[in-house]
């Protein structure tokens, strides 16, 4: 009766596992991208999204903040559609051209995919109106790799181009060698007939004079943007200013009149506060700094070099210093990349009518490398032997005389894995123990035999979890045999646990007719090198 009952747990359990195996590959949250909550609906065209939970996605509003509670409004196609703003995936992954997958829980938990009620793209289009300011060397000192100069602007402004031709983006640049050769190019909307004057204009500049006014330069691009944003005639959302400044050495003719600042250390000074504390519409300005030594950076000049540099920037991730120029193009494009990172969202419909839990998914779920279980083991315990003889009627009885001997065994086991979480076979072993009690002859006679006893067991194993990516619980139900108690046998229990780099640890407990044991195996699993579908 017993054994039924195992029996019947073991194949229960592996019942359900196979049936946890098929619910995961209906469950969204097994995908390594995901974004999920609870839609509620608010009205005929209007819904929120509560308690939202990310996945290798990460959204935050303009302070930073994760975002957890979204509103939703009807499309035109009659679906909820949600943005997601300043999305970002981790591990990254590029969202361009990327569709999400929608999910809907239905009533008693079940997740049903839909792609007629919704999906999600994402772009990197901006709606707000962003001022974005270059502020570049053009010194002598440069020599030949002034090209690389102008070529890393022209890349700078393709991006900017890919994330918005519509003049949201506005671009002004400025080139500073000696203070009466600064170049301007005033800020403009980015639009198709701009980009070719801006990328024009910065084709046509040349390096030929021997003086680096950068500080003279940032002043006057901070007053540009500040000025530029207040006249600024636009109904969109303003986003913030940026300043991006490269130089290839130290600031060696800056003044401002105007201020009465004469003394480059005034300057610097000048010029640091006015980029850490001027806001501009209320937003602080966004500085980022590229540096390089030029050829007339001496080596002791150097860290006075990147310590001011690095002050003038936002923060310490956005000052950049270079080992050479052949890295100022990426350095460039890079940045172009994190700025407009922080404007792509996504945008993700759902189901009109829909109040419950909604899911978009990216990626595929990861497929498990399934390997069968073939190990080996061996095993030591104890054993608790009763006296016994044979009567005058040929049957076996037992006295109260009980010894403890010890048992140890060797075996194989072997599963084959049904699903990733349930495995199906069974084990084989072979044991001996000490101290196995026996009356030889009849009853009337005293003395007690005693010696090793040998014997098999064989039975049914199963795995019971995902030991290909974690670890797994072990069950065995069968029986044992010996060459003393030839006519009678015990039941065997194994429990023990598997894990993935291929240990496992077992106990066995073996009750019946025969001696009570127990055994702790050790074993590993060689079925690792084999997978199978």
């Amino acid at each position: 009766m017993k054994r039924k009952i195992y029996l019947s747990l073991i194949l229960f359990l592996g019942a359900f596992s196979a049936f946890a195996d098929s619910y995961k590959s209906n469950n969204p949250m097994s995908y390594p991208y995901y974004i999920m909550g609870e839609q509620k609906i608010t009205g005929r065209s209007t819904s929120t999204l509560n308690n939202i939970e990310y996945k290798g996605f990460d959204s935050r509003d303009s302070l930073g903040n994760i975002i957890r509670t979204l509103g939703g409004k009807r499309t035109i196609d009659e679906k909820i559609r949600y943005v997601f703003p300043r999305i970002s995936t981790s591990p990254y992954i590029d969202l361009e051209n990327k569709e999400l997958q929608y999910w809907r829980q239905l009533d008693g938990g079940v997740w049903m995919s839909d792609a007629e009620s919704g999906n999600a793209t994402s772009d990197k289009k901006l709606d707000k109106d962003a001022c974005i300011l270059l502020v570049l060397d053009q010194s002598s000192s440069l020599g030949d790799d002034f090209s690389s100069v102008k070529q890393g602007a022209n890349v700078f402004i393709d991006e900017m181009y890919k994330a918005s031709s519509e003049g949201n983006i506005r671009i002004g640049i400025i080139y500073f060698s000696t203070m009466d050769d600064t170049r301007f190019f005033d800020i403009t909307p980015l639009t198709p007939s701009s980009k070719s004057r801006m990328q024009n204009f910065i084709n046509n500049q040349s390096n030929t004079n021997k003086a680096t006014s950068m500080y003279y330069s940032i002043n006057k691009g901070v007053d540009m943007l500040d000025e530029y944003v207040k006249n600024m005639n636009s109904s969109n959302e303003y986003e913030n200013a940026h300043i991006i400044t490269f130089t290839d050495g130290l600031d060696n003719t800056s003044q401002i009149e105007e201020a009465n600042l004469y003394s480059s250390k005034e300057v610097y000074n000048h010029v640091e506060e006015k980029l850490k504390s001027k806001k501009i519409n209320d937003k602080l300005i966004d500085s980022w700094v590229i540096g390089v030594q030029g050829v007339d950076v001496q080596k002791v000049q150097l860290d006075i070099m990147k310590n001011q540099l690095e002050s003038l920037a936002s923060e310490e991730s956005q000052f950049k210093f270079l080992n050479n120029m052949s890295e100022l193009i990426e350095t460039f494009s890079d940045i172009a990349r994190k700025l407009t990172d922080q404007w792509k969202n996504l945008s993700c419909t759902s189901a009109l009518n829909h109040n419950g839990l909604v899911c978009w998914t990216l990626g595929e779920r990861p497929k498990v490398k399934k390997h069968m279980l073939l190990g080996v083991n061996v095993g030591a315990g104890f054993g608790l032997h009763r006296l016994g003889y044979e009567n005058y009627w040929g049957e076996y009885e037992y006295e109260s005389v009980s010894k403890v001997g010890y048992k140890m065994d060797f075996g194989v086991d072997f599963a084959y894995p049904i699903t990733t979480r349930f495995g199906l076979g069974c084990y084989l072993s072979g044991f001996f123990d000490t101290g196995a009690l026996e009356r030889e002859g009849s009853s009337d006679y005293r003395y007690v035999r005693e010696g090793t006893r040998s014997g098999v067991s064989f039975g049914l194993l199963t795995t019971i979890g995902n030991y290909h990516e974690k670890a797994a619980f072990m069950a065995g139900l069968g029986c044992s045999f010996d060459d003393w108690y030839e006519d009678y046998f015990n039941a065997d229990i194994r429990l023990g646990v598997l894990l993935k780099n291929g240990l496992y640890f077992m106990t066995t407990m073996s009750m019946g007719s025969a001696p009570y044991s127990m055994t702790l195996n050790l074993g590993y699993n060689f079925g690792a090198l084999f997978e199978v579908k």
